[in-house]
């Protein structure tokens, strides 16, 4: 493996993963375990391990930016976009505004995008440190403090009407393009009551968009249900005062040339992908640009030696990472 390639880079970063949303996205994951100011329900990543409204400030932007650079440098990755994500809420990493100043210096032609519970925007600094993105996406999921406290166990210091507010703030001061994702569950959130509500929030806030999604992967309440193509675009049609887009499967890209890396590094990037979120074969052979088959042989043999775990979900079969990296 190229010696280039430092502990830190695979740390920090991983995929590109497939995103329903942005594409090929290129994470960068800044937190040491689940660590969030949710516990959603719904969430790929697994149950949170730190609940906290802390921020904290370390590693440095400039060793994160010196990871990034590595991975790039060592992996030659196709992507289209650097994403902030991972095990927890980004926003919690107190710099992350200066970091993105040096992500957008020293790869000028990719947009960065930042995927937020939006639980910290009552904060000032938070909402100033994302303004240099170029997307930033928040999530709405409840219409009220009961149905918040439900689906995303938010921390104690926590409100509803305090997520609502900064949503708002940060709409008023944001240049970039904002996109609003809503996550509807079968028999919890879908109801007419509940999205006619959910939908006049969302025009009070008044994104460039609302990404209107349901249960793609495992989460951390196996028994959840998703809602069918048909039923969200039913619930679609509540949000009439905002653009709205009903967000589907990722969609194979396809590259112009497969990757031709050695098993060893294909391996360390499957893995790295896998403990932060789980997908199928297909997820990970187009967005790491290499053969299915590839891909499917360390897969097979991750499987077995009980590494890797493979679920199936609705007729798909997705593999997520046995225990979490180090």
């Amino acid at each position: 493996m190229n010696s280039n390639l430092s502990i830190a880079s695979r740390s920090f970063v991983f995929g590109p993963v497939p995103s329903r949303r942005l594409g090929r996205s290129l994470g960068i994951d800044l937190l040491p375990c689940k660590m969030c100011s949710f516990d959603c329900i719904y969430c790929e990543c697994g149950p949170t391990e730190h609940l906290t409204v802390k921020r904290f400030s370390e590693p440095s932007p400039n060793e994160v930016l010196s990871g990034l650079k590595a991975f790039v440098e060592a992996f030659q990755p196709a992507f289209d976009v650097i994403t902030f994500s991972g095990s927890g809420e980004p926003t919690l990493y107190e710099p992350i505004g200066d970091l993105i100043d040096l992500i957008k210096r020293d790869f000028p032609s990719r947009p960065v995008a930042v995927l937020t519970n939006g639980s910290l925007f009552m904060d000032p600094a938070v909402r100033a440190s994302l303004l240099r993105s170029d997307i930033v996406s928040p999530s709405l999921d409840a219409p009220d403090e009961a149905l918040f406290r439900k689906i995303n166990r938010p921390h104690p210091s926590l409100t509803w009407e305090g997520l609502v507010e900064g949503l708002i703030a940060f709409r008023k001061e944001y240049r970039g393009i904002y996109r609003l994702e809503v996550l509807l569950i079968k028999n919890i959130n879908d109801s007419h009551e509940h999205l006619e509500r959910i939908a006049n929030v969302a025009s009070r806030i008044n994104p460039d968009v609302v990404d209107l999604t349901t249960i793609a992967r495992p989460g951390t309440v196996s028994s959840l249900q998703r809602l069918s193509r048909e039923e969200m675009e039913k619930c679609a049609d509540f949000f009439k005062d905002v653009p709205c887009s009903i967000v589907g499967g990722y969609l194979k890209k396809g590259v112009a040339q497969e990757r031709k890396i050695s098993p060893q590094m294909l391996e360390t990037q499957i893995v790295n992908l896998l403990a932060r979120r789980p997908c199928s074969l297909d997820d990970l052979a187009d967005s790491l640009g290499v053969p299915s088959r590839d891909a499917s042989q360390i897969l097979s043999r991750l499987t077995a030696e009980r590494k890797v775990l493979a679920q199936e979900v609705n007729g798909k079969i997705f593999y997520s990472l046995a225990s979490s990296l180090p």
